[in-house]
């Protein structure tokens, strides 16, 4: 299994936590991981993965109630290879005590109801090229956007919203 490269799992797995032992196997090729349910982002489970390039996980379930410090999404910030991040949540999330990798490129967030005010932490991302925000991934009818974000953001898209007026210094879409 060090050789592993893609782990894409069918449905939702989850992962059980590993043991930790001065043995314990270091995936260098592990590129993807999808799929993943209630993933701990565990410091030791980031040393194991240090060349990650994209990863989806998903927060619901019977977990769900767990405290978000639980999950340790702050060390997420520690994949500094990460490039794609779909993260999908049946639950309120919010940003505030997240740090994403400035490698970050794509970024699809899922039922998430972060409010928009939020959003800013995503917008500082600098290499950040497409935002994907389906199902109340945000929530409110306005976004008021504050210049110098998104800069080198491509794509936008926003799908199943509440979002009426998008408004930025540039334009106003409404």
């Amino acid at each position: 299994m060090p050789q592993l490269r893609h782990l894409t799992v069918a449905g939702r797995a989850v992962l059980p936590d590993p043991i930790v032992t001065q043995d314990s196997i270091v995936m260098q090729n592990l590129q993807t991981l999808s799929n993943i349910r209630n993933f701990r982002c565990t410091m030791d489970i980031i040393k194991r993965v240090p060349n990650l390039k994209k990863l989806r996980i998903c927060y619901f379930g019977e977990d769900r109630s767990a405290e978000w410090s639980y999950y340790c999404l702050h060390n997420v910030v520690r994949l500094p290879k990460l490039e794609t991040l779909f993260l999908e949540v049946e639950d309120f999330l919010s940003l505030k005590n997240i740090t994403f990798p400035t490698s970050l490129k794509k970024l699809t967030l899922m039922y998430c109801s972060i409010p928009w005010e939020e959003i800013t932490v995503i917008g500082s991302l600098p290499n950040l090229e497409v935002l994907k925000l389906h199902y109340n991934a945000v929530k409110g009818p306005e976004w008021s956007q504050v210049e110098g974000q998104f800069l080198r953001l491509k794509v936008l898209g926003i799908w199943k919203s509440d979002l009426v007026r998008l408004e930025s210094r540039k334009y106003a879409l409404s």
